[in-house]
């Protein structure tokens, strides 16, 4: 991948370990994601301190199916906030956007 440092930009290989951990590992599509992401969330929750506070930053097209799986793991009163992007499409006014 490249990598600009600076007003450099230099190429540099993946390790074995990055390789393994950003490959998608759940194979069949998004029959699979579901599952995938319920085992790790089973893992964090493990892991996190009863005060700690979870972070989970999801595409568009899954967050529906995370969010459930989330209220079950942490339960339904316990998120705090979402954050949802807002891109701005060129051609279209913010204020297109309110109107509709």
């Amino acid at each position: 991948m490249k990598v600009k440092v600076e007003n450099e930009e230099m190429l540099k290989e993946a390790s074995a370990i990055e390789i393994k951990v950003y490959r998608d590992m759940w194979g069949q599509g998004l029959a699979s994601y579901p599952q995938m992401m319920y085992d790790r969330l089973i893992l964090m929750k493990d892991l996190l301190a009863n005060i700690g506070t979870i972070y989970v930053h999801l595409d568009y097209r899954v967050i529906h199916y995370v969010k459930l799986i989330m209220d079950e793991i942490f339960g339904k009163d316990n998120l705090i906030n979402e954050v949802i992007w807002a891109y701005r499409i060129q051609g279209i006014s913010q204020r297109s956007w309110t109107q509709c």
